[in-house]
């Protein structure tokens, strides 16, 4: 690393400084696209990203080759705009005397991302602007593969993503490993069988209740009423059989207990 956080062709691209040096790399489809490039250069800028464009001091004679050269060899990041010029000139499908200035650039980004395809990975970074489309980012850049960057709008909350990468301030960070659970394994132990013993269905029991009710009325007559699970069954009526003349005082039992002796009552 050399003086003020310039970045030389040996260096690898680790956490950015505070101020992280940015190049950006587009090409000049037209008016319009031009625009929209300044307008997130001003952005980066107001941001604290020491973003670097072809714009300022252009209408000064300079070595634009060499000029290139230097801004991908000290910068931090290098941002690839995608546009549709962008792509056929990085891509080599532009005549030679089109858009030189891109195809130069575009080929020592190449080889800088080349000589170290681990850093190069967060060196250079695809951003797609507003207007423009991902299907222009260089294929060399793996934009089906790799991340790129989204800006919705030229500000904070439209580019927060592509900030958070340029400043190393993440969104989303790994919270510390918590204690680790207690789960007892499950009890394996097969129960003792007996020697050529057959597997038996276990069904639960039913336990159905059944109240059997019984009066003798002064006429000799004995009445009687069958509930089963709550529900009448059936109620009967008929004269006391005269070997059971007597019953009740000789077995002096309440209700209930005499009623489960006359379960098998005649007439229910």
């Amino acid at each position: 690393m050399s003086s003020a956080g310039q970045v030389t062709g040996s260096d690898t691209v680790g956490d950015p400084p505070e101020s992280p040096r940015v190049f950006i790399s587009y090409a000049h489809d037209d008016a319009a696209h031009e625009e929209r490039v300044r307008e997130f250069w001003l952005l980066l800028r107001a941001n604290s990203i020491d973003a670097k464009l072809d714009r300022p001091g252009s209408e000064e004679r300079r070595d634009w080759a060499q000029w290139m050269s230097q801004q991908v060899r000290w910068a931090n990041r290098i941002l690839v705009i995608a546009s549709p010029q962008y792509k056929i000139r990085a891509e080599g499908a532009a005549e030679p005397d089109q858009g030189r200035g891109v195809q130069w650039e575009s080929w020592l980004i190449r080889d800088r991302f080349i000589a170290d395809q681990r850093a190069g990975l967060s060196l250079v970074l695809p951003v797609v602007l507003p207007g423009c489309s991902t299907d222009d980012i260089p294929s060399w850049l793996a934009p089906a593969a790799a991340t790129y960057y989204l800006v919705s709008d030229y500000t904070v909350a439209g580019a927060e993503t592509l900030l958070r990468a340029l400043t190393g301030q993440p969104g989303e960070v790994e919270p510390p490993l918590g204690p680790r659970p207690d789960l007892p394994p499950r009890d394996t132990a097969m129960p003792p069988r007996e020697s050529g013993a057959v597997a038996t269905v276990v069904r639960p029991v039913r336990r159905t209740q059944v109240l059997i009710e019984a009066d003798r009325a002064e006429d000799g007559q004995v009445a009687s009423t069958v509930w089963l699970a709550g529900s009448l069954l059936c109620q009967s009526q008929a004269p006391e059989p005269a070997e059971l003349s007597g019953l009740w005082g000789a077995l002096r039992l309440p209700p209930i207990g005499w009623s489960r002796r006359a379960a098998g009552w005649p007439g229910c």
